[in-house]
This record gives C-alpha cells, structure tokens and sequence, in this order.
C-alpha cells in the first residue's frame, strides 16, 4: 500500500492573524509546546513554534482525515481554519533522533516542518520523511552554486535561458538538498555534494510552487513489500 502523506501550509504572518487571540492559540496546544513557545527568545520563533504545533495537532486531532489521506496534494490553511477544527489538544512526548530531528513518540505519523518568510509548511506521513519550503529571495546564486552544488547541478543551472529560470532552478535543488538532508536528520551540510538529478530508486519526490514567490520540496523512503 503507498504510504500516507499529508502537505499543509500556513501563513504564519497573514492578517487574520490579529483577530485570534494569542490565549485562544495556546489553549489548542500540548503543555511541552506552550513551554516551549514561552522560553523562545524572538517573537518571530514563538509563532514558528506556533504554527507548527497547531498543524501537528491538525492532523493528530483529524483522525478520520489521516485515515482517509493517501498520496494528497498541498492544502494551504487560514488561521480560522485550522483553529476551528481543534478541540481539547493531544499530548505528545517528543524525542530526538542522533541528530537532533524531532518525532512523536509512540506515534504512527512522522512529520517534518519548515518556516520560510510568511509561510510554514508541514507534511506528515506514516514513514520517514522530509520538507523544506524557501522564499525565492534575490541572493548570489552562482556563488552558493559554485560552492555547493554537484558539477551536473551548475551546468544545468549555466545552461538556464534567463535570470528567472536560473532562480528557479537554484530554489528547486536547493530545496530538495534541504528536504534530503531532513529525511535522514543529519541536515543539508552532509548532503550538499548529492547529486540530485540523479534519481534515486529508493527515494520518492513532490515538489510543488505556492503563488510563485515559495518553492516546496518533500522526500520519503518507498515502501517496499
């Protein structure tokens, strides 16, 4: 059977924001996620943790919505509604692989989550797996590329007609390095020289676009019989 995936996505900084209560937001999630929030030193990383708690509890709390989810495609979310859909909030144990990659523990869902700019993005599965989301922001792509990426990546990225299929060249390997390195925990640094034009049988890609200004990457593990 193929595995489950769930893609969702959120606008931490939307305006609809400001109508909901920061007190209505916490009371939806777990007390290790509040205290975490608390002790968080920016206000930009308590509405990342935020965020990602809320859509966590999302899905653990829509059972009959993971039940039901195969292969899905990207949902994006309001505020209102994901806060409509919680009631009393699941309490989780977090733990944390050899690298520092957080899971549920005792849970049937992986999940891996991203901030990039306004937007969060979490994709949650029933086996290994890894997102990143990137703002396509204006930065030096030939040199990050001739440091980091694989010598097929930058001729690929040469032989790019325009500026503006060279940013999104740039964005969709950068991101997929991110999404690898996230799969296994050990980050995008141990991954930077993969070459990912390569496919790789064992691995299983989505790659999606949010209104232009967002790529998105997921990678999992194929589920053999």
């Amino acid at each position: 059977m193929e595995k489950r995936l769930l893609l969702l996505a959120a606008e931490l900084f939307d305006e609809t924001w400001r109508d909901i209560s920061w007190e209505t937001a916490l009371s939806k999630l777990e007390r290790e996620r509040i205290n975490r929030i608390k002790s968080a030193k920016t206000v930009r990383r308590q509405v990342e943790l935020l965020g990602g708690g809320l859509l966590i509890q999302f899905v653990l709390q829509g059972k009959e919505r993971w039940e039901n989810t195969s292969v899905a495609e990207l949902e994006i979310l309001s505020p209102q509604e994901i806060l409509s859909c919680l009631g009393t909030p699941v309490e989780i144990e977090y733990g944390y692989g050899e690298f520092g990659k957080p899971y549920i523990v005792g849970g049937e869902i992986s999940y891996s989550i991203s901030h990039s700019k306004d937007m969060i993005f979490a994709a949650f599965s029933d086996g290994d797996i890894g997102a990143d989301i990137q703002y396509r922001r204006d930065i030096d792509d030939a040199a990050v590329i001739k440091r980091f990426f694989t010598e097929d990546e930058r001729k690929l990225w040469e032989q790019s007609r325009d500026e503006k299929q060279k940013r999104q060249l740039f964005y969709r390997l950068w991101c997929k390095k991110e999404a690898y390195g996230k799969l296994g925990g050990c980050g995008v640094v141990e991954v930077l020289q993969n070459n990912l034009l390569e496919p790789v049988e064992e691995l299983l890609w989505e790659e999606y676009e949010v209104e232009e200004d967002y790529q998105i990457a997921v990678c999992r593990r194929k589920k053999f019989e």
